[in-house]
Formats: C-alpha cells, structure tokens, sequence
C-alpha cells in the first residue's frame, strides 16, 4: 500500500566557494555547469533572493523556468519562504502559453493522443499518395506526429520545410534515406515522400490554425513568433522580466534557448543552471547541445562548475563518472570556455574527515538480466532481504526508476508483497485512470468530443468491439465525404457493443451474493487477503481531481 511521505526539515544551506560564486553573479549571462547532488537548485533559489535582497530586482521582476509544474511551485514557495514575496516561477510552455492569453492568442490545446485521434479521423483529407499503402496507418500517424514535434522544437515550420523539398528537388542537398526498411528507394521515391510530408505537415497545420486548435509545442513556437515579430510586445516582456534564470538547462531545445535570446534583449541578464550528462528530454530535441547554444548566442557568458556531490560517497560517484565520461563533449573543440568533466567529490567524506569520523562506503553492485520481467521482482526481493539483515527501516530504501512503465512494475510487486511505499513527484490527474474520469466527465458535459468519447468507448467496462468501432468510422468517414466533408459526431452512430451469450453478466458487474454468507468484513470463512489496488499518492491529492472536475 503507498503511504505519504513525512515532510523533512533540510539544513541551512551553506554554499562553498563555487556556489557562492555563483549565487553572488548579478549581471550578464551565466552557465552553471552542475552534476548530480552539488546543490544547483538551492543555488539557483539563493541567488535570487540575493538579487531581490540586494535591490538588484524586484520580486516580480524575476522569471524562473523549469520543466515540470512541480518543480516550479517548489521553486516559488522557496524564494517567498526567503524574501517573503512571490516570483514568477514556471514551466516553459505555461509562461508561453500566459504570454499568449494576456495577448488574446491563446487557443484549444491537443495532446498526442488527441492529436493522433484528430488526424486518423481526418485521415482521407490528407490525400495520402506514398504513405497510404502503409500496413499499418496508425503507425505512420504515430511517427508523423514525432516528425511534427521535432520540427517544432527546431522552429522548423511548413514553408521552411517546403524550401528544403525545394532543393531537393534541384538537387541542391543530397537526398537521405526515408526508408526504415532495408529497400533502397531511388531517390525520386524519397522525394516523393518527402513532398507528400510537406503537404501533410501544411494541411495539419492549416487544420488546426482553423480551429483555433494547438499541441504543447504550439505553445512555444507561436510565443517565439509573436515576440519575434511584435516589437513592442518584446519591450514590453523584456522590462516585465529583467532577470532569467533556467533551472534544469540541458532540457533546453533549441526553440527554448531562441525565446531566451529574444527576452534578454541587450542586457543579457539570463543564466542557465544544469547537468549536461542529465538530459531526460532528448526525444524533444533537448541535449547537452543546450550549453554549447547558449554559448552561440551569449560569447562573454561566465561559467561556474559545481563539483561537491553532497549525496553519495566516492564508490558511486567514480562508477557513475566512469559512464558520463563517455558522453560527447559539452562544448565545441574551438570553444574558450575551458571544461572538462571531471569525478565529483563526495562532500559528505570530506565534512566527515574534517570531524574525525569515517564515512562507511560501499562498493556498487551491478546485476543484468536476460528480461525486463525479473528485475521488479529481484528489487522487491532485495529490499525485503535487506531490511531483514540489516534490521533497518522501509523508509531507508529508495528505488530509481528511468520510465514510468518501470515504476508500476515495482508498485506492483511491492503491493503484491504488501510492503509500504510512497511515490515521489507524480501528479494524480495524469495517471490513466484519472485521465478516463475526465473524459467521461467531458462525455456527459458534451457528447460531440470525440477524442473523449472515444478514449470511454475504450474502457472496458462498456464491452466495445473493436472491429465494429472500426466499422463505425469507416461509415463516418464515408458519410463525411458524402455530406462534402460535414463531419459526423462519433456519438451519432449506432450502437457497437459487442454481443454477449445468454446468462453472460455485463463486464464489471458484481456477482450476486450466494444467500446466507456474510460479507468479507463479517465473514467467518479464512482466506487469504488479496492486497488491494495500490493508491498512487502525488503533491496534488484528491483535492486537486476534485478542483479540477469543479472547473
């Protein structure tokens, strides 16, 4: 079962001699290159409360950005806890997305999903030539949509795509390979294709301009280029936001680091506070790449490196850098900022030392496995085997997981084995089944969203076959395209349950209790418990479901 995490009471903050370096920094632009555990946060949160104690800014004068609206929340609550008033603390698409509503150019936002549902539904009018005869059309709409999204994050739009087909066709850039395949395609094959992309990429577009519809990238690029074409609006930012500081920098896409350029104007007043060798968003075209753009377009940029691990001991920080160090290099070979990676040094030794104690270290231990399947079960053996040597506390354990797939692996074998856990940093209303109780919601309030009927068409306790689902939208395609494109709401069809036998109970349906035996509270029969569905905890709780359902 999850259990909530007892909040800690962190030590005061004490910085070395790079952090104060850095936390003391006021104007120009700054890097802070950062590894794992040397503070970069704490550093970044104290440099601008002294920026604000100092009279350098004024609170609202601070834009601070991150990647996730928890560490953005986290990050404001700290600087008020220290000047006592609030900054502007945000993630990257929700600033962009506030500049476009305080500028009345805000639009509906689509997910993936939504957007991959807008699509297949339109699919015909795309007017597929090379990609139709795809096997499998979903998965051309799955790897379109990742084209999509990288061209925006590279601030690639419909007609600078055009001009590159153009070229290609004059045979001005060679022509890549397209194919996944090992077929070779002659190369009017591949050019084909790619103008077949670009009409795809400039009706997608159109579409959604016309709808006043978006994606999360939408929210970055139509920022950029309102600031870059709207002169005074920029002035306008730029005075509102007179110091910039980026928390978790190597997330940073190019798109990203031109909206920074754009908003430091001449005084370049923006730092960056980062681990290159922690990029987790390279699928969105974030790199350590970053650090080397920024360069590009602040040359007189100060660089501080933070190099005092305050976590680990010299076992795990040697083995780690023994894999960092592998990485390509962060900046260009012709760069003057002079870095190169170093092993961090572990601060909780050398504290130890200086009192005259040794820190007990341990050798890291490293096991493979032929399958994914066993290694949930071996870190639930391993902590249970653990505690029972060492006699020690759940609480001690803590477990690391790179995908979200990873974590319910592990949730579920410590469910399984009724051991207690907390879940750190997960916000509820994106888990799958919250996701379904908005859509259902968004069904009763509204029975023409079809992305949201169709996600509920999906869940099984309505029994939908999937087969005659496709019929149905076979049958809205074609009498959309007999109406001369009116669009059919998927609610108008009939119904597609699927068929049950007779004497076949509906799917979620509770069995009728057999007469004379008492409940499970009150039964005398010994069973053994099932363990129930774990709670996944998060910061926002329930309370934000319900707020959320409320708006």
């Amino acid at each position: 079962m999850a259990v909530s995490k007892s909040q800690s009471h962190p030590a005061p903050f004490a910085p070395d001699d790079h952090q104060r370096e850095a936390i003391e920094h006021v104007l120009g632009p700054m890097l802070v290159v950062a590894g794992a555990g040397t503070g970069k946060t704490s550093v970044l949160i104290h440099r601008i409360a002294r920026l604000v104690e100092q009279g350098h800014a004024k609170p609202e004068e601070v834009l601070a950005l991150t990647y996730t609206v928890a560490a953005a929340t986290e990050m404001r609550d700290r600087v008020c806890a220290l000047v006592g008033k609030p900054i502007h603390a945000a993630t990257f698409h929700d600033y962009c997305n506030d500049l476009l509503i305080r500028a009345g150019k805000n639009f509906g936002v689509l997910d993936e999903k939504d957007l991959w549902i807008y699509l297949r539904k339109r699919i015909h009018g795309l007017h597929l030539e090379h990609y139709v005869r795809a096997a499998n059309v979903g998965q051309f709409l799955s790897d379109l949509l990742a084209f999509l999204s990288r061209c925006h994050d590279e601030l690639v739009t419909p007609e600078r795509y055009a001009e590159y087909v153009a070229r290609l066709e004059r045979g001005e850039t060679p022509v890549p390979r397209v194919a996944k395949s090992k077929d070779r395609l002659s190369d009017a094959e591949v050019i084909g294709r790619c103008q077949e992309i670009a009409r795809v990429f400039a009706t997608t577009e159109r579409w959604l301009r016309e709808e006043n519809l978006g994606t999360f990238a939408h929210m970055i690029t139509r920022a950029h280029a309102m600031l870059a074409s709207d002169e005074k609006l920029l002035a306008a930012e730029r005075a509102r936001v007179r110091f910039i500081l980026v928390d978790e920098f190597q997330d940073a896409n190019f798109a990203q680091i031109k909206i920074l350029a754009l908003l430091a104007g001449a005084e370049a007043n923006v730092s960056g506070v980062g681990d290159p060798d922690q990029a987790i968003y390279r699928f969105r075209g974030a790199s350590s790449a970053a650090f080397h753009l920024f360069r590009r377009h602040f040359p007189e940029t100060k660089l501080v490196v933070l190099s005092q691990n305050r976590r680990s001991t010299t076992p795990i920080l040697q083995c780690a850098f023994a894999v960092v160090d592998k990485n390509p290099p962060v900046f260009a070979a012709k760069d003057a900022l002079a870095y190169r990676r170093t092993p961090l040094q572990s601060a909780r030794e050398e504290e130890a030392k200086k009192e005259g104690k040794a820190l007990p270290t341990f050798p890291v231990e490293a096991i493979s496995f032929g399958g994914r399947d066993a290694e949930a079960p071996d870190v639930a053996s391993i902590i249970e085997e653990s505690r029972r040597r060492l006699r020690c506390r759940w609480k001690d354990f803590g477990v690391l997981y790179r995908l979200h797939i990873h974590r319910d692996d592990v949730v579920h074998q410590l469910a399984e084995r009724e051991v207690p856990f907390s879940i750190e940093n997960m916000d509820v209303s994106d888990t799958p089944e919250v996701r379904d109780l908005f859509a259902c919601v968004a069904v009763v309030v509204d029975m023409g969203s079809d992305a949201s009927l169709f996600r509920v068409a999906a869940l099984p306790q309505f029994d939908v076959d999937p087969e005659q689902l496709r019929a149905a939208l076979r049958a809205i395609a074609k009498e959309s395209k007999d109406k001369d494109g009116l669009v059919v709401p998927l609610a108008s069809v009939r119904s597609f349950r699927r068929p049950r036998s007779p004497g076949s109970r509906a799917p979620g349906a509770r069995r009728s209790r057999p007469e004379g035996r008492e409940n499970a509270r009150g039964s005398a029969v010994n069973r053994k418990a099932v363990p129930a569905r774990p709670q996944l905890r998060s910061p926002a709780g329930s309370s934000e479901v319900c707020r959320r359902l409320g708006e």
